[in-house]
């Protein structure tokens, strides 16, 4: 029988390390502030305790890129 639906592959390894997810975490917050578009200290906290990384698939190389 034939599947239906979408396969999802099973989770790649992680490319980047815990310690540069922070970094490019931390810069990209930086990034919004300056622009404008994040100023809430509440806001901020909370983006820099609730990793990306954490909610999107490690194997996306551009979790922090701008798009």
């Amino acid at each position: 029988m034939e599947a239906m639906g979408w396969y999802n592959p099973p989770p790649r390894k992680p490319t980047k390390t815990r310690e540069q997810l922070l970094r490019e975490r931390v810069e990209r917050i930086r990034r919004l502030m300056e622009e404008g578009f994040l100023n809430s200290r509440v806001i901020i906290e909370a983006m820099m305790r609730a990793p990306r990384e954490e909610f999107i698939p490690m194997e996306s190389a551009t979790t922090y890129t701008p798009r």
